[in-house]
């Protein structure tokens, strides 16, 4: 199985499925190559199903007009979301950015800043939201913990629900 090792200074393990199927692997710059190659061993049916679906899922063509389209959409909504949710939550970002990511819906940095991709605004609404509430709940918990999610799920109970239509929405984008 071929694969790329991206190495950070984070404490876990991580693989991911990039959209041309390749396989990536993020972990701490310590991490011994054994340990890698057993990991992927462990997620192989996993990686497998991922590339399969992610390589046969029938993909969309973007155009400038949709992008300006998104854009006018976050325009209107997302400073006014961001607000809302944030009180929800107790939190406040330290800015708020529309951004051209592909491989993720958007981003909460070491300093409260959370960044969004204008593909997310091609969703549906509640997701949209989701998105809005997870970057906004890595403010209070900077990472995927059990506290995190209980962040999210006070918030928004259907949480899984949107995380699952955004996980397919996303091969097609």
């Amino acid at each position: 199985m071929e694969y790329e090792v991206v190495y950070t200074n984070r404490r876990s393990m991580a693989i991911y499925v990039r959209r041309n199927g390749k396989i990536e692997v993020r972990c701490n710059k310590r991490t011994p190559d054994r340990e890698i190659e057993k990991f992927l061993l462990e997620k192989k049916n996993w990686i497998e199903k991922t590339q399969k679906k992610i390589l046969s899922a029938e993909k969309l063509v973007l155009t400038e007009e949709d992008r300006k389209k998104a854009l006018s959409l976050a325009d209107k909504i997302l400073l006014k979301k961001v607000q809302y949710y944030g009180e929800k939550l107790g939190v406040k970002p330290t800015q708020i950015k529309i951004g051209n990511a592909s491989s993720y819906w958007g981003c909460c940095t070491g300093k409260n800043a959370v960044c969004f991709s204008w593909r997310l605004f091609l969703a549906r609404e509640s997701a949209i939201d989701y998105v809005i509430v997870h970057e906004l709940a890595h403010i209070k918990e900077h990472n995927h913990s059990a506290k995190f999610w209980e962040c999210v799920e006070r918030v928004l109970p259907n949480y899984r629900e949107e995380r699952d239509y955004l996980k397919n929405f996303a091969l097609k984008t």
